[in-house]
């Protein structure tokens, strides 16, 4: 096995971050806004993801 981490650990490493820098509201939730359409960006990136990758 070669070094190094693997691509879709960073992938996912990086939408755990994303999720970390996302807004709180006073009870410490996070806040998951979407468009005027009801579209979200994260949440979409997390269906992409979970559908490449999820065995």
């Amino acid at each position: 096995m070669g070094g190094g981490t693997p691509r879709r650990l960073q992938r996912a490493i990086a939408l755990l971050r994303e999720i970390a820098d996302l807004d709180r509201d006073d009870d410490g939730d996070v806040i998951i806004g979407t468009d005027a359409d009801g579209h979200n960006d994260l949440m979409s990136r997390f269906a992409s993801f979970l559908a490449t990758h999820d065995q």
